[in-house]
């Protein structure tokens, strides 16, 4: 890559852009599957003569006006003159132009949430299109087309951009449109992922031992065998398939690939013991009774982890398993030492750069609780806590309505221990004496806990809804509540999403300040 390549990838870097790498003299994407793979990995091996692009999405989009084709003349005039009536001084926008010399991109920021990546203007602005997801993008300066057209900022700062949100595009484009539903990726583990991109961890004493534990962990994660092999000779790895490649040729190097494949599927469908021992320990670390609800939710996460992974060795990173356990980092990282301590968990190499730590799961540190004696059981359905008539216990535990932590409206929520009771009620009705066995829970707090779940009261309408009763035989019952509802009014509703969007960010973030500290070594 050219010394001005280099230094714009970079500048776009620090500007918060997704940099793709297209074809050179062209502005067709270099890499398949470019909208979904790690900007870092696409890199790996490009042509130095490589075009920038520039992934849409998070937050960053773009306004195409193609005013080169014939019934699209006008379309850069309409656009401006409409965001110069939503405020914006036009002489300030950051405007590119394209190959054509005639069409015109405008960079902004969208803050709205719109399903799809990308949209056509209405009919009334011109001919263009709206580049807002993941699976849109554009070429952009300095590149250079076959032909001589080249991109050109022609104004304005790349880092300052407009804000549009869903109402202002709501005139530019037809949000109520059908798009296509975009097909699920599969997604790399994070030792995948920190294997392909070089790292080695401790547990792998060869590259080649390395590399065949990433085949491993593709293909539990759902890779088919012409999916791997791409990611092998499109990522750096760590060098045993490049040097066979190099080495003996292609025929070689490929059927090494296939042995090693072959060998992990027949891994993987003879590791049933591992997955039962572990799922057994997931279901004693269920029943049991813990000091700390929390460590209960964060060793279900670790064991759930293992159990995908089929090994009692894995890697995971805080912001997964804050997600997973329903609690924030802090609480991850402060939960982790208490496993670790009390010999739940043992900690294999801690996470570096952009590699997590890996763990080894080890038995639940709780004893099985006595089973209590079964009174009542209710089973029904609810949407997002319930299927097939089955309640999901660990899915009501950690939902937004047990949403723990502080700040401004924390003396009004349930938290993890009210969620943990009520997850044990909804599947059996049980007195104060075996509730306070089952879930190790001091008096006076099972007392408040219970309180506050027969209490939740609707601030709107003044209705009272218990998600709990005391029955005349002495045990609690668990009632059928809409928790979506519940979690609205202790102001918790969308708290996991609210979350799951600052982890997404953090997580591009660090990998943008890795590939531009790699840019510039």
């Amino acid at each position: 890559m050219t010394d001005t390549m280099t230094a714009q990838r970079a500048n776009f870097l620090q500007a918060g852009y997704d940099v793709i790498p297209l074809r050179p003299a062209s502005k067709l994407p270099l890499r398949k599957a470019w909208e979904r793979k790690p900007t870092v990995n696409q890199w790996y091996n490009a042509p130095a003569d490589s075009n920038l692009g520039l992934r849409a999405g998070n937050g960053i989009a773009f306004l195409d006006c193609d005013d080169g084709h014939k019934n699209g003349k006008g379309t850069f005039e309409n656009v401006t003159r409409w965001l110069a009536g939503l405020g914006y001084d036009v002489d300030t926008l950051p405007v590119v132009q394209t190959a054509s010399g005639i069409g015109r991109h405008i960079y902004v920021s969208f803050t709205g949430n719109l399903f799809g990546s990308r949209r056509n203007f209405v009919t009334s602005f011109g001919l263009g299109d709206f580049r807002y997801g993941a699976a849109s993008y554009v070429a952009t300066f300095p590149d250079v087309i076959d032909g001589g057209g080249e991109y050109k900022l022609l104004q304005g700062d790349i880092t300052k951009l407009p804000t549009l949100d869903i109402k202002d595009i709501a005139a530019l484009v037809d949000i109520n449109a059908a798009v296509k539903e975009p097909k699920q990726s599969k997604r790399p583990s994070s030792l995948a992922l920190a294997i392909m991109q070089g790292a080695k961890p401790d547990r792998y004493s060869t590259a080649s031992e390395a590399e065949a534990g990433l085949v491993l962990s593709l293909h539990n994660s759902g890779f088919t065998f012409d999916e791997i092999k791409q990611v092998f000779e499109t990522s750096p790895c760590l060098g045993h398939y490049a040097n066979k490649h190099k080495a003996k040729g292609a025929n070689e190097a490929e059927r090494w690939l296939k042995l090693t494949y072959t060998n992990a599927v027949n891994y993987s469908q003879n590791e049933s013991k591992t997955r039962r021992i572990i799922a057994s320990w997931i279901e004693r670390a269920t029943a049991g009774a813990w000091n700390n609800v929390n460590d209960k939710n964060l060793y279900i996460a670790h064991a759930k982890k293992a159990h995908d992974v089929g090994r009692f060795e894995y890697s995971a990173d805080v912001r997964t398993l804050s997600l997973s356990s329903g609690v924030t980092i802090m609480t991850v990282s402060n939960g982790n030492k208490r496993l670790t301590k009390a010999g739940g968990l043992a900690v294999i190499e801690r996470g570096a750069g952009i590699r997590a730590s890996e763990y080894k799961l080890l038995e639940p540190p709780v004893k099985s609780a006595e089973s209590a004696k079964v009174i009542h059981i209710q089973r029904t359905n609810c949407e997002d806590v319930y299927k097939n008539g089955t309640a999901k216990i660990d899915t009501i535990a950690t939902h937004d309505a047990f949403m723990g932590g502080g700040g401004r409206y924390a003396k009004g929520r349930l938290g993890r221990r009210a969620g943990e009771v009520y997850a044990l009620l909804m599947s059996e009705a049980l007195t104060f004496k075996e509730l306070q066995a089952r879930t190790k829970t001091a008096t006076r707090t099972l007392r408040r806990v219970l309180k506050k779940l027969q209490s939740i009261t609707d601030y709107k309408t003044g209705e009272i809804m218990p998600l709990v009763t005391l029955g005349g035989d002495g045990a609690y019952y668990g009632n059928l509540v809409d928790l979506d509802v519940i979690a609205a009014i202790v102001r918790t509703y969308g708290a996991t999403g609210k979350r799951r969007k600052e982890y997404a960010e953090d997580r591009r973030n660090h990998s943008r300040a890795w590939e531009l500290d790699t840019l510039k070594k």
